[in-house]
């Protein structure tokens, strides 16, 4: 099984609800199953986990 360091978020409201992302695989090898996750990010080389949590300047 491929191993890929990530770093995640646990977003919690006063509620005490989590934030959770619902995302469903096409066309690679999962196709079709679905997960559900936390916000966060896999780490690029040299990328520290604190970078890989926040979004991307390419996405802001």
């Amino acid at each position: 099984m491929r191993q890929r360091n990530s770093a995640r978020l646990l977003v919690i409201n006063p509620a005490k609800q989590v934030l959770l992302f619902h995302f469903q695989h096409k066309g690679d090898a999962l196709d079709g199953r679905d997960y559900w996750a936390t916000p966060g990010g896999g780490l690029e080389q040299d990328e520290t986990y604190e970078a890989a949590a926040l979004p991307s300047a390419a996405s802001r």
